[in-house]
């Protein structure tokens, strides 16, 4: 009988329909076909004014599982909808579990899928959305692999919701000066604005680097940044970013071989350039991690530096990939959107074969949980491989280190990681 528990089990999970048995009390797999079976319990708060925030969770209850024809172990997820009609999916990290916790990020990204937003510009062009809104929401189940297990709950309505834009989508600051018309930084000047800003890259989300190409009369090259439009208008006490703190203390600059390099302060001081005696067009970047500027006469081509980390012995003595430890890592950097990485890397005398790998990003949580959520590029050949540098060979998503054993007595190498072709270089530099 066991092992005929075990072949069914196995049959239920793989090939559906398959439901003749001679013993009655063998399980069989049956097709939920009745969702009134499968039952999301009502919450407390459901009559409540219920405001979601991005690091909140929404509990939810399975009140009645579906009924498959055996015990088994089911998964969960939610989908929401504004209508009933259409819908968005809705994941917990629990899956398994008939209590729901589903982050509130995750249902605001949801509310605005399904409002047809897909920037900050659509968000404030939609009071609608920006209010309190009716939501409903309804329970998934189904047996892992098994497609026609799938079946859906009863709708749950939660009639006072309010969302916020959770897109992510490329932040923005402001070109104020003289070619922009000194209009002021205020909320009344949003629309004549909006062609003054200056974008971080599609590709660098959340990298606090903006850059803009703008055209600039002649003589009109004196100017500052606002980071926000704000009712405070000139007096935001901490979204200025300029050449100098006091207001009207500017400060004459010179592109020198066409560009001009220099580092910005909360103040009301512009950057002006007395040789713009021309129209032209002006690149600029500002990168708020540095507070640096960039001018450069012309329009370039702009691109945002992206980064990878070495984890490893010679890397912090192996610290886990967070945002805590990033000063212990060591980047590799994209610095032309190309998808390949490179550093030149030192290694002291007596270090010995030292082992590494890398990580894609960096995660902000504790050092215990980053190990697991990291997303990771490895060595395909097995963990510790031994290599000789030079060494070229393939990566993988994968948390194999390679292990160099011929730098012992210490040196330095380049690294490179090419994302795209899933390739690495590793190269002892000889001086």
């Amino acid at each position: 009988m066991i092992k005929k528990l075990s072949i069914f089990f196995a049959v239920a999970a793989v090939a559906l329909g398959f439901t003749g048995c001679k013993d009655d009390n063998d399980p069989v797999y049956q097709e939920p076909t009745d969702a009134t079976e499968f039952k999301l319990n009502t919450p407390a708060f459901a009559s409540q004014f219920y405001q979601l925030s991005p690091d909140g969770l929404m509990t939810l209850t399975v009140e009645t599982q579906p009924d498959y024809g055996f015990v088994s172990s089911v998964l969960y997820s939610a989908e929401i909808s504004l209508d009933k009609t259409s819908v968005y999916p809705v994941t917990p990290d629990q899956r398994t579990n008939t209590v729901m916790q589903l982050k509130e990020n995750d249902i605001a990204v949801g509310m605005c899928n399904l409002a047809g937003i897909t920037d900050r510009d659509g968000w404030d062009a939609n009071p609608v959305a920006q209010g309190v809104q009716k939501l409903y929401v309804r329970a998934v189940a189904q047996l892992s692999g098994v497609e026609s297990s799938r079946v859906v709950s009863n709708w749950v309505e939660l009639p006072q919701v309010q969302g916020f834009f959770a897109i992510p989508s490329p932040g923005f600051i402001y070109f104020i000066g003289a070619a922009s018309g000194w209009k002021a930084p205020s909320p009344d000047n949003a629309e004549a604005l909006a062609d003054w800003r200056l974008w971080e890259s599609e590709t660098a989300i959340g990298s606090g680097i903006y850059s803009a190409v703008f055209t600039i009369p002649a003589g009109q090259a004196q100017f500052r940044f606002y980071t926000e439009l704000t009712a405070a208008g000139w007096d935001n006490p901490t979204g200025t970013l300029g050449a100098r703190e006091e207001n009207d203390d500017n400060e004459d600059i010179t592109l020198i071989d066409g560009t001009y390099q220099g580092s910005y302060v909360i103040g009301k001081g512009n950057w002006q350039i007395p040789e713009w005696t021309e129209d032209g067009e002006l690149t600029i970047v500002v990168d708020t991690n540095n507070k640096t500027v960039q001018f450069t006469k012309g329009a370039q081509q702009i691109y945002t530096p992206r980064y990878i980390y070495m984890v490893g012995q010679i890397a912090g003595g192996w610290c886990p990939p967070t945002v805590a430890n990033k000063d212990k890592l060591i980047e590799l950097v994209d610095k032309t959107e190309s998808d390949i990485y490179t550093a030149t890397i030192d290694v002291p005398a007596g270090t010995g074969a030292f082992n590494f790998r890398f990580a894609k990003d960096l995660v902000d949580m504790p050092d215990n949980d980053a190990w697991g959520a990291a997303e990771w590029i490895g060595c395909p050949e097995g963990n510790d491989f031994e290599i000789d540098l030079p060494y070229t060979g393939q990566c993988d998503a994968g948390q194999n280190n390679w292990k160099v054993m011929n730098l012992s007595d210490g040196g330095k190498f380049t690294v490179t990681v090419d994302l795209g072709a899933m390739s690495v270089d590793f190269a002892e530099v000889t001086e």
